[in-house]
């Protein structure tokens, strides 16, 4: 380590005068702390808030090379757009100065050129050498709060939102976290989330499961491999700028994006996470990125598996309850399914002045002599053809049920007309289950509840006209057995 002396500290206030002076709005001090590992200690701007969160390896940064490689050298560029200068650093003009064997220091403007000579930015970059001496413990502090909001938040998914919501909530908070524009996640079973922040081009749904693809393919190459114990890769793969690598069609789909993180995220996801940098605020990815990612991608599991739970209790629930309502000959609801409808419909007539409901009620007549004769299965396909000819005839909001045996029953939320159409067709239809010689038919009844009036006695309504046309087919029978 090198032992020369820093220049006198200077009040904070000096130094950023001095460096609006001069055009520069970011100063980054590195310090060598090993052969090829250069730990940012502070700065101004950019280099303030990223204290103690960004290394740099110039031997594996493909702008490595742009550290100067003898004490008191200056490297000094500007570019038409914001580019990376070293690290995750983007500016549209920089300077790196290597003051000591072991100090180094990065000026930048990340949308204008530098006004100050290259004295003037030897002068400031030492300033800033003498100003900084190591990263303060507030600032350790407030990173490690980071990482623990991070975590917070993502813990503070939506409970009963099912996975599709939780997967939003990863990518949303990610997103945020990392100051990212784009976001991704995948959820498997063709399911992806994006974020997409203010003034980005929203895209279609296929355009960004188009771009989760071309990730995956990128990526797969970087991240750890997949085998039986573990069905998705692990790991996480950064890259600082995207016109540093073969960036496949990523730069055709999303045009203004600059640098890419993608972190693997364990099952039962088995899924990636990718977040991007674009032009509207170019930038690489810190060690703090990084470690959030990280947090995120094992924090995010737990609330994804727990969301996944979630989902499968939800959907057993939802079958044992239609399971329970349903008739399972015929696939029609049941009695029970009948007595929760009623419950709900006289509710409603109590309290709705425009609510109306009728009551139609089939009974199956000669299924006995069908079970006698030709077997039960026969009499069961016998219930399933009636069933399926009730169901025809009835909309979404109808409740058609087996009330059991060879007695079926449908609620309707209108008042239907048995002169109409419609009615006198069904009734047809049911008349005709069997030739009349089987003497195997239908017989139906409809009653009406208005407002104010009793649904039970829309349904004694209905029972008593179906009894009453059972009675007439049976005369017409006898009557035609007759010699």
């Amino acid at each position: 380590m090198s032992s020369a002396i820093p220049p006198a500290s200077v009040p904070v206030e000096v130094l950023t005068a001095h460096a609006a002076a001069a055009g520069v709005v970011d100063a980054l001090l590195f310090r060598r702390v090993h052969t090829d590992t250069w730990a940012h200690l502070g700065g101004l701007g950019r280099g303030n808030s990223w204290a103690g969160i960004v290394d740099v390896h110039p031997e594996r940064d493909v702008h490595g090379d742009r550290i100067p490689e003898t004490d008191g050298g200056l490297w000094r560029e500007r570019f038409d757009r914001a580019a990376r200068i070293l690290g995750p650093y983007y500016a549209t003009e920089a300077a790196i100065l290597r003051l000591e064997p072991d100090i180094v220091v990065v000026l930048g403007n990340p949308t204008e050129a530098m006004t100050g000579s290259d004295g003037e930015i030897i002068a400031l970059a030492r300033e800033v050498n003498g100003s900084i001496t190591d990263v303060l413990p507030s600032k350790r502090l407030a990173d490690e709060l980071e990482v623990l909001h991070t975590v917070r938040e993502l813990l503070n998914a939506p409970s009963d939102g099912g996975v599709e919501q939780v997967l939003q909530h990863l990518v949303d908070t990610t997103a945020r976290a990392l100051s990212c524009e784009i976001g991704i996640i995948g959820g498997g079973q063709g399911r992806i989330a994006v974020h997409v922040a203010a003034g980005e081009t929203p895209g279609s749904a296929a355009h960004w499961h188009t771009v989760y693809n071309e990730i995956s393919r990128l990526a797969q190459d970087q991240l750890g491999p997949a085998d039986a114990d573990n069905p998705a890769a692990t790991g996480l793969w950064a890259v600082q700028d995207l016109t540093e690598i073969e960036a496949g069609r990523l730069p055709e789909l999303i045009p203004d994006a600059r640098s890419l993180l993608v972190v693997a995220m364990p099952a039962p996801l088995s899924s990636l996470l990718a977040v991007i940098h674009t032009d509207a605020n170019p930038r690489g990815f810190s060690g703090q990125c990084r470690t959030l990612a990280e947090q995120i991608a094992a924090t995010g599991t737990t609330v994804a598996h727990t969301a996944l739970r979630h989902t499968a209790l939800e959907q057993s629930a939802a079958r044992s309850h239609l399971e329970a309502r349903t008739d399972p000959l015929t696939g029609l609801g049941n009695r029970l399914a009948w007595n929760e409808a009623l419950v709900a419909a006289q509710q409603r007539l109590d309290t709705d002045p425009d609510a109306r409901f009728s009551i139609i009620t089939v009974d199956l007549d000669g299924l006995k002599y069908v079970n006698d004769t030709f077997g039960h299965p026969a009499g069961d396909d016998l219930l399933r053809r009636c069933a399926d000819i009730i169901r025809s005839y009835c909309s979404a909001r109808d409740v058609p049920v087996r009330m059991g045996g060879d007695e079926f029953a449908v609620l309707i939320p209108i008042r239907a007309d048995p002169d109409g159409e419609s009615f006198t067709s069904f009734r047809h239809e049911l008349s005709q289950l069997r030739p009349s010689r089987a003497r195997v038919a239908a017989s139906v009844g409809i009653g009406y509840a208005n407002p104010g009036e009793q649904l039970a006695d829309a349904f004694r309504d209905a029972d008593e006209q179906m009894y009453e046309h059972k009675r007439a087919r049976r005369q017409q029978w006898d009557e035609a057995s007759k010699p």
